[in-house]
């Protein structure tokens, strides 16, 4: 292979990763979102499972603006 074929199959792993990056770190919100909101179950309002489910939504929707930027 020459070196432009390894340059631009390493941009394109680069930007693999950065987006694989970015789903991780989305997952890992969700998983803190979700033991925060198990641990501090005491009774179930629904109320707090709607804001649960509003802030997935967001962290979704904010992660979904940085994978198109």
């Amino acid at each position: 292979m020459n070196t432009e074929a390894l340059t631009l199959a390493n941009r394109g792993l680069v930007e693999r990763v950065n987006a694989l990056s970015v789903q991780v770190a989305k997952q890992e919100r969700i998983l803190n979102l979700c033991f925060e909101f198990i641990s501090n179950f005491n009774h179930f309002v629904p109320r707090m499972a709607q804001e649960f489910q509003a802030e997935i939504k967001k962290i979704e929707e904010d992660d979904y603006v940085d994978l198109i930027r």
